[in-house]
């Protein structure tokens, strides 16, 4: 199955404003990539995978309709699926999409830094509210600058646009 060609426009569409964003074809679908770290893609199984903290991964499972990504027979933490069917409305896409990008941004060195012997670095966690099923709140306690993340929030058109 290929994957959603109206569903990658809308996540374009939200991740348009990011510095760094390139698209790949990964995992039967198109990627959305920062720096090069994998933020959300349109899966090629429908829906959508997530990149988030592996540390959030289970408790995001039990608290949404997110599934772990399976790979092999081995559910991945830090990789999560989303139904397409959860995500009609565009406010939970947009929550799904913010949690992917932040998570991406997290990574302060790009590939090609990585690619020249220079280890990458990751920092703290972002925490998540979830209510009612949908990822509601992030809760950043990243390096990630507020100035950063208040500039990406000016960028995204408010949920339901």
């Amino acid at each position: 199955m290929a994957y959603d060609e109206t569903l990658a426009a809308e996540i374009r569409e939200l991740t348009s404003g990011e510095s760094g964003l390139t698209e790949r074809q990964m995992f039967g679908g198109l990627a959305f990539l920062i720096n090069g770290n994998m933020a959300v893609a349109a899966s090629g199984q429908g829906g959508i995978m997530v990149r988030v903290d592996p540390a959030e991964s289970d408790a995001l499972v039990e608290q949404t309709n997110a599934q772990f990504f399976v790979m092999r027979g081995r559910p991945m933490r830090g990789w999560l699926r989303v139904d397409l069917e959860h995500l009609r409305v565009r406010r939970d896409l947009a929550s799904w999409v913010e949690l992917g990008t932040t998570y991406a941004l997290r990574y302060l060195l790009s590939d090609s830094t990585r690619r020249h012997g220079i280890p990458s670095r990751r920092v703290a966690g972002a925490g998540v509210h979830v209510e009612g099923g949908s990822v509601v709140t992030l809760l950043h306690r990243s390096e990630v600058s507020d100035d950063q993340v208040r500039r990406r929030r000016q960028r995204r058109p408010p949920p339901g646009e």
